[in-house]
């Protein structure tokens, strides 16, 4: 149209970094309307990157500006995949991609890796497929395919506070899986999930229970593989389900269409019994809690007044009921007791007896002096000691001036 315009390169970085010369073969072959273009590399540090006497890298600050008659069209280059911005790609932005993936972070141009306008996990599987042909020239294959995967308890029987393992076990047969995605479901009033775990070569991360992961293939010689293991908390009693939804399974070539397959389990959370303390601190002090010890003494100094208690259950399930103590502390012996009642209605109660010592008096009719003196001793450092000497009776002291007097008179 004539018009100025800007516009953006798209630079495919592999593990080598992308040299701002490079770009010269493609500037060499461009006309406009048959004239051959004028072109101008610049970054952040040089104005025209042919004067540079180094050798200077393409980063997300090259520009290149092309001009031809009174037409200027100005490129920014973008580093495609380059997440940490060190010029290549590698693990490191797979990394930094799948987290971006999994906490659903807006898509941009240089994380749309696959180029549709979405950030999923076709971005993730085109940049591993990348990596490891160290080429941008690959493509990804989509194809049907039936799995049955499945969530075993590794241990039944669950008592509130208790934490589970529930496993993610998939048959894969014929095919060749290197990546799984999806969401974990599950009643979070009953349970909270901890953690999840996968091979320890594989790449990934979750977010609020949405996952994904990728690594190396697993070998389809095998009838099946524990894909994931899946970490819970159980915080009350209660029937509950866990279930992994949006499944989807690939591998660096092939995206198996998966999407309607979910997989759940019941889970069943018994009534805990535990009505024991984890931590108890009083007036300041912690108490170290001893397995069926329920009594406890502590002495606190004078200036102490306040009995602030804290309490924390053993059990997620168990609640501190009661706190019996005194609005302040006296001098001597003040009683505080704390209540916990187990999920099942169990109370205990933790007997605390605070005694605070009494205020120092000073006794003004038989006060001493401190006198200090220097310790001669051959020592690295002199030492300063305090001795306290008793009080001199003054008519005595009298008596001994008059008697001195006396004697000078008689000499």
């Amino acid at each position: 149209s004539g018009e100025d315009k800007d516009g953006k390169i798209f630079v495919l970085p592999t593990n080598q970094k992308y040299l701002a010369t490079d770009i010269l073969d493609i500037l060499d072959l461009a006309y406009i309307n048959n004239d051959k273009v004028n072109y101008v590399i610049s970054n952040s540090e040089y104005s025209d990157v042919m004067s540079a006497t180094d050798e200077v890298y393409v980063d997300d600050e090259t520009v290149v500006t092309i001009t031809s008659g009174d037409l200027t069209i100005t490129y920014k280059c973008v580093m495609l995949g380059d997440l940490n911005n060190d010029g290549i790609i590698d693990n490191a932005d797979l990394k930094l991609l799948v987290e971006k993936i999994v906490n659903e972070t807006e898509v941009n141009d240089k994380t749309d890796v696959y180029k549709d306008d979405a950030l999923n996990t076709y971005d993730a599987q085109s940049m591993a497929q990348v990596i490891e042909n160290n080429s941008w020239d690959g493509d990804v294959v989509r194809m049907d395919a039936t799995f049955e995967p499945r969530l075993e308890l590794v241990n039944e029987d669950i008592v509130s506070g208790d934490t589970f393992v529930v496993k993610y076990v998939l048959p894969i047969e014929q095919y060749n899986v290197s990546g799984i995605a999806g969401l974990v479901n599950y009643d979070k009033s009953l349970m909270e999930l901890v953690n999840i775990n996968v091979k320890n070569d594989f790449i990934g991360a979750n977010n609020n229970g949405k996952f994904l992961y990728l690594g190396n293939s697993l070998d389809s010689s095998n009838s099946e593989y524990v894909m994931l293991e899946l970490t819970f908390k159980a915080l009350s009693s209660g029937n509950g389900t866990i279930s992994v939804t949006d499944n989807e399974l690939f591998n660096k070539d092939t995206y198996y269409n998966i999407q309607d397959v979910d997989v759940s389990t019941q889970v069943v959370i018994n009534t805990s019994a535990d009505n024991k303390l984890s931590s108890l601190k009083v007036a300041g002090q912690e108490i170290q809690l001893k397995s069926d010890v329920l009594e406890y003494r502590i002495s606190v100094d004078n200036d102490v007044v306040t009995p602030n208690v804290e309490a924390i259950t053993n059990n997620v399930a168990a609640k501190v009921t009661s706190i019996e103590a005194p609005e302040e502390l006296v001098e001597g012996d003040n009683i505080i007791k704390v209540k916990v009642t187990a999920e099942n209605g169990d109370e205990l109660v933790y007997t605390i007896i605070v005694n605070r010592k009494a205020k120092e008096s000073n006794d003004n009719n038989n006060s001493t002096k401190p006198v200090s003196y220097q310790n001669d001793n051959n020592v690295a450092e002199d030492t300063q000691e305090d001795i306290n000497l008793p009080a001199i009776d003054d008519k005595k002291n009298d008596a001994i001036k008059d008697n001195k007097k006396d004697d000078e008179k008689k000499d």
